[in-house]
């Protein structure tokens, strides 16, 4: 047995809000640590829920030291130390109740340690939790996730909110936790410079999919970016693509063996990546278009109160709401433009189509208005049916947002960077 977790094709889908964990699988091996990355939402916090079977997944299986998860596999627990993201304990408590509500559920329990490790983190055993730090929070879940001996860790960003010198200690600890070859740790986290300092595998999860998992050296010194023509595009087996990103002159693909690429592809640039410019490469386009759309909102959100102020706003409210309705609107379509195009040309054109996008939507907002205005016959219209003009272009323009969104992350996801 040389994983202590494997988990095989598990999938679990909520019905509200449409995502899922799509198929996934990857295994940890004993005596490692392996970094699980992704935005948020990706399916990080799900995917430990699975494991330890607080959710139920719908499909696949999931293995933990041989065994599957269930409810009656209680003894399993005991191996196994978790810290979330968030509030782990009751903020009424403080460290020295919890060690004894801690006694209560683990028989390997260890007072001493505990105390260990709060004299290290500097933590009063006295003082209510409640009024704790984020970081010291932090501190307080990961010592009593290691205090009842478990051989296994998963720390759901349990670096976060911490500074620099406090987080090397906790590095310092997993790193310290698996000297013993029959412990590991899964850590999900954002922050990659972590990970490469401790992490032995890493895998990528990005929209319920995971995309990559390696191990971190084969990540750095197998995994590469290759800068290509389209002709030498198209060559590629589409098979050793991982994902690509178009730009003005050139492809950059990811791929999983640079070695072979260059035997194939003469001439190709293909340079070495970390695993923070991987994960930043599948983002950029989403924080382009959020920032274009914020600034745009803003943009007419003062323009409404320069123009009328809010003492028009008290007698007449049709004007300033039919311009920020437009602002709002203007921003939905900018980025029903913007988002696409910026995945088909590459963000090296992001300013360019940042420019036609704004035109191209002030374009559109001009002819809904002058088509909703020519149902009237150009004429005044009375309070309902200006209600009714405006709720029917917002209706438009979101429509018309969720569609390019749709169009852009659920049919191209797999290959957009």
């Amino acid at each position: 047995m040389d994983n202590i977790l494997e988990l095989k094709n598990v999938s679990k889908r909520y019905g509200e809000s449409g995502f899922a964990l799509d198929d996934i699988s990857f295994a940890l091996p004993y005596g490692s640590i392996m970094g699980y990355i992704g935005e948020n939402g990706a399916g990080k916090t799900t995917t430990i829920g699975c494991i330890l079977n607080t959710l139920s997944k719908d499909s696949g299986t999931i293995h933990l030291f041989g065994k599957e998860m269930n409810d009656k596999e209680t003894l399993l627990r005991e191996d196994i130390g978790v810290v979330y993201d968030g509030d782990n304990f009751p903020g009424y408590l403080n460290a020295e109740r919890l060690a004894n509500v801690m006694r209560e559920l683990y028989a390997n329990w260890d007072d001493g340690l505990f105390q260990e490790q709060l004299t290290k983190f500097k933590l009063n055993a006295k003082q209510k939790i409640k009024t704790y730090s984020k970081g010291m929070t932090m501190k307080l879940a990961i010592a009593a996730a290691i205090s009842h001996h478990p051989k296994l860790l998963i720390l759901d960003e349990a670096t976060t909110g911490l500074d620099p010198v406090m987080r090397e200690e906790i590095l310092d600890i997993f790193l310290d936790f698996i000297q013993d070859e029959n412990h590991s740790i899964l850590l999900s986290s954002h922050i990659t410079s972590d990970l490469e300092k401790v992490a032995d595998y890493i895998t990528f999860i990005h929209d319920g999919k995971i995309i990559l998992s390696a191990k971190k050296d084969d990540l750095i010194y197998r995994y590469a970016v290759m800068r290509c023509t389209s002709e030498q595009f198209s060559r590629l087996n589409k098979a050793d693509i991982i994902a690509y990103r178009k730009r003005d002159y050139q492809i950059d693909v990811l791929i999983a063996d640079k070695n072979a690429a260059e035997r194939k592809l003469k001439g190709a640039v293909i340079d070495t990546v970390s695993v923070d410019e991987i994960v930043k490469s599948r983002f950029i386009n989403h924080a382009l278009w959020v920032l274009a759309g914020i600034m745009l909102s803003v943009l007419f959100v003062v323009l409404t109160i320069a123009i009328h102020g809010n003492i028009y706003f008290y007698y007449d409210v049709r004007d300033p709401l039919m311009l920020f309705c437009c602002g709002t609107g203007i921003a939905l379509l900018m980025g029903s433009l913007f988002y696409p195009s910026i995945y088909l040309l590459g963000t090296d054109k992001s300013e360019i189509i940042m420019i036609i996008s704004l035109l191209g939507s002030v374009g559109i907002t001009v002819g809904i208005i002058w088509m909703l205005n020519a149902a009237y016959d150009f004429q005044s219209v009375s309070d309902a049916e200006f209600y009714l003009n405006v709720t029917i272009y917002m209706v438009i323009v979101f429509v018309s947002f969720v569609l390019s969104y749709l169009l852009t992350t659920l049919i191209y996801r797999r290959k957009e960077c």
